[in-house]
């Protein structure tokens, strides 16, 4: 438990971390999303729930650690001074502004990782800007394109193909026209809440 001698919070009061504030407590397997949930111990704020001050948090994913943060927070965003852990030891360490790391390259695909959809739904705050692998059901609807974590899935991107090569694009208007299994590579970006990628590469 995160400890302040100067100032130290009370602890929480009740079982809705919903409606926690001013004080310090745990919740654990708190769903985020469907098929992702949190662990928390640290502080929380004025603001009802949300965590504010110092903490470390766990992210599982189908309930397999996904990710670990422990550092300081502001209005349920990661900021201030921190390091994330991913579960295969990668570490970024820094200042993080609004769920950012601030003013450091981020490296997660270092290694060649391929990500699924779900990873760039959870993490673009951290990915954008970067170039990507990732895996998961590509689909032309008319003029677009998505790429769905799979088949029947809700979790999708937006894909962007016009910087693509001519022999990529025709290979994905003609063999994915009803959708195919393929692994995409590009650069993510984010607006209006809206994730794409600019396709540089595929893998079929």
């Amino acid at each position: 438990m995160w400890c302040n001698t100067a100032q130290a919070l009370p602890e929480c009061e009740g079982e809705d971390d919903t409606q926690w504030t001013n004080c310090q407590g745990t919740y654990l397997k708190k769903e985020v999303e469907p098929g992702w949930t949190r662990d928390f111990t640290g502080e929380f704020g004025s603001v009802p729930g949300k965590r504010h001050g110092k903490g470390s948090s766990k992210v599982y994913k189908d309930g397999s650690l996904s990710s670990t943060y422990v550092g300081e927070f502001k209005d349920g965003e990661l900021h201030g001074q921190g390091t994330f852990t991913w579960a295969d030891g990668e570490k970024y360490v820094g200042e993080w502004k609004d769920g950012e790391l601030q003013n450091q390259p981020v490296e997660k695909n270092a290694k060649s990782e391929t990500l699924q959809v779900s990873d760039i739904l959870l993490d673009i705050q951290t990915l954008k800007g970067k170039s990507v692998e990732v895996k998961g059901f590509y689909l032309n609807v008319g003029q677009m394109a998505f790429l769905y974590e799979k088949a029947g899935s809700l979790n999708f991107i937006s894909v962007e193909t016009k910087n693509a090569d001519r022999e990529t694009r025709k290979y994905l208007l003609k063999s994915c026209s009803t959708g195919c299994e393929i692994k995409v590579k590009g650069i993510l970006s984010e607006e209006y809440g809206i994730i794409t990628m600019d396709l540089e590469s595929i893998k079929k």
